[in-house]
């Protein structure tokens, strides 16, 4: 059975690939998907392989194309993990890493965000592991907040939804506290369509009087 570390890091492979939390049917699927013995590197290079990925980062659907370089996908995952760029030795060391073939992207995503530290880097703190934790643990509340509404479904105005989760989430708790009221306010609309439907549910027969006097059901 998957544990609450494989979960966190299969919502992590959400941000760094989509920049958004998961929808509910999708993390299921790779939760099973664990849970039936397939290895999470195996999963995210399927990730990588995806229809979602692919149409985002052109290098994953036509690498061979000389436009199609390997930097801007690189440089999209430090930005959906990090919300900062690669430095230059690292954007070199991925990209002759991926050229060569001795790494997959799927392993590059895998390690970037399993090697996220927090650091000094002359004299400054460079908050990443600090920063994919706080976006992880905003992107699953959202998912387990929308997994019990009945009737979710993951449509353009969930997707929307599901990346404004963790905009803006860095290391800072406030910017956590944040995206959490969001999703919060994003529930709360459920809540209040879930309401006046049920109030317009118990309206479903009312009784009036006719020009007779007598009383008279009407469906509304």
């Amino acid at each position: 059975m998957a544990t609450p570390q494989q979960i966190n890091d299969l919502v992590g492979l959400y941000v760094a690939y989509f920049d958004r939390a998961p929808d509910p049917e999708g993390l299921q699927f790779w939760i099973t998907q664990l849970d039936n013995g397939r290895p999470f590197n195996t999963i995210a290079q399927d990730f990588a392989n995806s229809s979602e990925a692919r149409e985002i980062y052109p290098f994953l659907a036509t690498p061979d194309l000389v436009a199609n370089s390997p930097e801007a996908f690189i440089t999209s995952i430090y930005a959906n993990l990090f919300g900062r760029a690669p430095d230059q030795d690292g954007l070199d060391f991925w990209t002759l890493a991926i050229n060569s073939g001795a790494v997959a992207p799927g392993d590059m995503v895998e390690a970037i965000m399993l090697g996220a530290q927090d650091t000094l880097v002359n004299g400054e703190l460079i908050q990443d592991k600090t920063i994919v934790a706080n976006k992880i643990e905003c992107a699953l509340m959202w998912t387990q907040n929308v997994a019990v509404i009945e009737g979710f479904e993951f449509d353009a105005e969930a997707y929307a939804a599901a990346r404004a989760s963790i905009d803006g989430v860095g290391a800072d708790q406030a910017s956590v506290d944040a995206a959490k009221l969001v999703t919060q306010q994003y529930i709360n609309e459920f809540a209040t369509v879930s309401n006046f439907a049920l109030q317009q549910a118990t309206m479903d027969v009312v009784v009036v009087g006719d020009d007779t006097g007598s009383a008279v059901s009407v469906d509304t």
